[in-house]
Parts: structure tokens; C-alpha cells; sequence
């Protein structure tokens, strides 16, 4: 039996975040349909589906919505409100 131990390292360069320009795209230009979902406590809605890869700085959009991508989905409940910021991410205002 031969055990092997290896440690090794790599000297990784820092992160830069590039910021985008709010679009004057409305999110509609990211949304890809509509289904209904059933969101237990406040039932079934008709719900937006957009795609994330689509959806640019400045978007603005209310609940209830679907973001998906190829690896994840976030839920939207209805009255939830979503804007996307300047380097992509999806900030949600929950109202519950």
C-alpha cells in the first residue's frame, strides 16, 4: 500500500468587478414567458419567467417571476419587487 500527500499553491490575481451601465431596456427584453405556479399561501399565479443572462443594470420588475439560468432559479413570491444593480446581481425586496 503507498500513501501520497501533495500540497500545492498558485498565486491567483485579485478579483476585478466590472460595472455595467444602467440599459434603457425594459425587463421585458429578458423575460422568456409565462406559467402559472402554485405559491402555496398565496395560491396559484400567473407567473413571469425571465432569463437571467438577459437581464441588465437598471432592470426593474415586480413578483410574482422566475429568474432562471442554466444552474439555478430564484422564486419571486407575488409583491416581491426585483431591480438589477450595476455589476449583475438581483436585489429583491420581499414584502411579506
Amino acid at each position: 500500500m503507498v500513501g501520497i500527500h501533495i500540497v500545492a499553491s498558485a498565486a491567483v490575481g485579485k478579483i476585478e468587478f466590472r460595472r455595467h451601465a444602467p440599459t434603457c431596456s425594459g425587463a421585458s427584453a429578458g423575460r422568456k414567458g409565462m406559467r402559472p405556479v402554485d405559491f402555496a399561501m398565496e395560491g396559484v399565479h400567473d407567473t413571469d419567467i425571465y432569463n437571467a443572462e438577459l437581464l441588465e443594470a437598471g432592470m426593474e420588475f415586480a413578483g410574482p417571476a422566475i429568474i432562471e439560468d442554466s444552474s439555478s432559479a430564484v422564486v419571486m413570491r407575488p409583491g416581491d419587487k426585483a431591480a438589477i444593480d450595476c455589476y449583475g446581481n438581483i436585489e429583491i425586496c420581499a414584502f411579506h
